[in-house]
């Protein structure tokens, strides 16, 4: 996992810190800060370092840095107008070191998930009709493979700008008994509509808002029955686009639910900010989601 993005952010705010508290350089509040701006930058440096345990250097480098910030939010009256800022900085920066190291971790059994069983056999039927495997994430709640409570859905391109999934959403999803919810409906229905145009390589891959999701639910949604996702893009814009998705019964072709989107492509300077390392975003063999 690379965390040289981290350090250089590391070395970056360090260095801002300690300026920042120089001008109350003799009080002992200032020499503390000053002893854990390097506490935490020898801890971030062990992330570069491959012979260090991934879980305790990660921890190590998560403590330090919690440490720092709650230091800075303690700055003596002259200093707290600039002390809000370091103190956002450092919190992002701790939760960015934490997504690294949740995204560094094996993908737990996946339960409860409704892309096992009769899902994930359809899934392998597709891909050997020359579907191809779409990117996930860690903790997306339709996507993530790690989230403990999502739907852990895998997402197929099945052509240029169409996508394809196959789900069979757990009870635990229920609105009423053997129906799935309608926010779960959405939830699948928004996803399946963003990956028309996301693609397959998770380095070019397209990332997507939703700007308008207009839902039709034709009829009831059920739990415990394998279920098709389709999505096509319908009109690229560049910066915007259209699409549809629809919900089916996967053994009788009977539309269950459909939808209509307008997405709104994420900036390239937030997707950077996103680091995909950190997001867990890629491609992971379908046997991932067996439970």
């Amino acid at each position: 996992m690379d965390a040289r993005p981290l350090l250089i952010n590391a070395h970056h705010r360090a260095g801002a810190l300690l300026a920042w508290s120089a001008p109350a350089a003799t009080s002992p509040w200032a020499a503390r800060v000053r002893e854990a701006t390097h506490a935490w930058l020898r801890q971030a440096a062990r992330l570069a370092d491959p012979d260090a345990a991934p879980a305790p250097a990660w921890q190590a480098a998560c403590d330090a840095a919690a440490a720092l910030r709650d230091l800075v939010a303690q700055a003596p009256a002259p200093l707290q107008a600039r002390a809000a800022e370091h103190e956002a900085a450092l919190t992002t920066w701790l939760a960015q070191a934490q997504a690294y190291r949740a995204a560094a971790e094996p993908v737990p059994p996946p339960t409860p998930t409704a892309s096992a069983g009769p899902a994930q056999d359809a899934l392998q039927q597709a891909l050997q009709a020359h579907a191809h495997l779409q990117p996930n994430a860690a903790w997306c709640f339709v996507c993530g493979l790690r989230n403990p409570v999502g739907l852990k859905l895998r997402f197929l391109q099945a052509a240029e700008g169409r996508s394809l999934a196959y789900a069979v959403v757990p009870e635990a999803y229920q609105g009423y008994p053997g129906v799935v919810h309608g926010g779960i409906v959405a939830a699948m229905l928004d996803e399946i509509t963003g990956r028309a145009g996301t693609g397959t390589d998770p380095a070019t891959a397209r990332l997507f808002y939703t700007a308008r999701l207009s839902i039709r639910y034709r009829r009831h949604v059920p739990t415990g029955r394998l279920l098709r996702l389709e999505g096509e893009l319908v009109r690229d814009r560049g910066r915007f686009y259209e699409a549809r998705g629809a919900i089916y019964d996967a053994d009788t072709d009977r539309a269950l639910a459909t939808a209509e989107a307008l997405l709104a492509e994420v900036p390239r300077s937030e997707l950077q900010a996103m680091n995909p390392e950190a997001i867990g975003w890629k491609v992971y063999p379908l046997e991932d989601c067996r439970p």
